[in-house]
């Protein structure tokens, strides 16, 4: 199945250009800034100091995954490495953002979470999620440039907060994509007045958006990941479009993405064949279309690529294609000031997680259905069915194919 979609990926990697695409992008934003300057020059300036903007808000969440689980060594690094391993009760994330802004024209987010797990044996340690800046060309932050620590747009999935996800984890099809969603760049975010209001009317708890990272959006990025100093002197480059758009009474998002780059391999068996330098081609193309609920809520996604993956015939890690999404379906439910969202996600993954030992060679075949029940604003209540097959192999570890279900739950509070 591989060898056929590596004729696929090859011609796809073929067709599209990065450097093509961001000299376009540059091109449309150009355009863009020109057309809006003369409405914005006019505006009058607001001063105010620094200290009187200061936001703060946050959310904990606390899981139990082990109910009528019927495998103890079914496992899932990458989405929460403490799904089983007799993990009892945990706090999966205990997150507390600070925003605010310096003037007119810059804004700042930092986010620390307190509830990281390096280790499975070392839990609730914190790491840093989230620190950056927004320079504004445009008071009304239509075209703005993020400086730090933050998310890649690459992805719904990856973008939407996890206070928001409707599923437990994140799609291995997308988040392996940039696991833990973040990385240290530069990115260029350009919206529109008109989508600008479509992303704030989603932007409340029932609809589960991802928040506004543009209808256009260009950057660079180290690649490594969050928290991980760069290895090659080499940026990772991404292109998205994303545009949203009524129907009806409803809102629909559809959206392209595309990265490329070289990746450093973090963690390598001794015997296991590897690059001399441990670097190899890390290349994604994905498509989004997302209905927000209202009541249905639908949500696609599919990402192809090529990039390192361990291969069991020769025990070496080489570049192979990798394929994969999901499919999740939702139905809003109030009743007062109470809503009720069940769901159903399907996922499949063929391919490598670069960031594991010796870049894991996956194959996920994935079934997940469950609801959400938002008590009040502060207080929401999940509770999903995992029937998971997943074939996860390294130098150590091959012919290893594990199947479970389980029932999992968690308990959130927004402050």
């Amino acid at each position: 199945m591989k060898h056929s979609w590596h004729g696929r990926i090859t011609a796809l990697n073929r067709i599209y250009s990065f450097k093509w695409i961001s000299l376009t992008i540059s091109l449309v934003f150009v355009s863009l800034v020109t057309t809006g300057q003369e409405t914005q020059l006019n505006q009058p300036i607001k001063t105010t100091n620094w200290y009187e903007n200061i936001q703060l808000k946050g959310y904990v969440q606390m899981r139990y995954s082990q109910f009528f689980e019927s495998d103890e060594c079914f496992g899932n690094e990458q989405g929460d490495a403490m799904m089983t391993n007799h993990s009892g009760l945990y706090f999966k994330r205990i997150r507390v953002s600070i925003k605010g802004k310096l003037g007119n024209y810059i804004s700042y987010y930092i986010q620390p979470d307190f509830a990281s797990t390096l280790t499975t044996d070392k839990l609730n340690s914190v790491q840093l999620k989230d620190a950056f800046i927004h320079i504004n060309f445009w008071q009304k932050e239509n075209l703005r440039l993020r400086v730090g620590l933050s998310k890649v747009p690459f992805g719904f999935d990856n973008m939407q907060s996890s206070s928001r996800r409707l599923a437990f984890d994140r799609a291995d099809g997308i988040n392996s994509a940039v696991p833990n969603e973040r990385d240290l760049g530069l990115f260029l975010y350009y919206t529109p007045d008109k989508q600008l209001q479509l992303y704030k009317s989603i932007s409340n708890l029932q609809q589960k958006g991802s928040g506004d990272f543009g209808m256009l959006a260009i950057g660079i990025y180290n690649g490594q990941t969050a928290n991980v100093p760069d290895k090659n002197n080499s940026f990772h480059t991404v292109v998205r479009t994303a545009i949203p758009f009524k129907i009806n009474n409803q809102i629909l998002e559809l959206g392209l993405q595309a990265y490329s780059g070289q990746y450093v391999l973090p963690k390598v068996s001794v015997l296991a064949g590897v690059n001399p330098d441990k670097s190899y081609i890390d290349q994604r193309a994905g498509v989004t279309a997302i209905l927000f609920p209202k009541p249905l809520g639908i949500q696609f996604e599919y990402a192809v690529g090529r990039g390192p993956e361990f291969n069991t015939l020769t025990d070496s890690i080489e570049v192979q294609a990798l394929h994969g999404g999901y499919l999740l379906v939702s139905w809003l439910i109030q009743s007062g000031k109470q809503f009720i969202t069940p769901f159903v996600r399907g996922q499949y993954y063929d391919g490598g997680k670069k960031q594991e030992l010796d870049a894991r060679s996956y194959r996920v075949k994935e079934l997940e259905t469950g609801f959400e029940w938002q008590v009040f604003k502060q207080l929401e209540l999940t509770a999903s069915w995992v029937f998971s097959s997943r074939r996860y192999e390294d130098y150590i570890l091959q012919d290893n194919l594990q199947h479970a279900s389980l029932l999992r739950l968690q308990a959130q509070v927004n402050f």
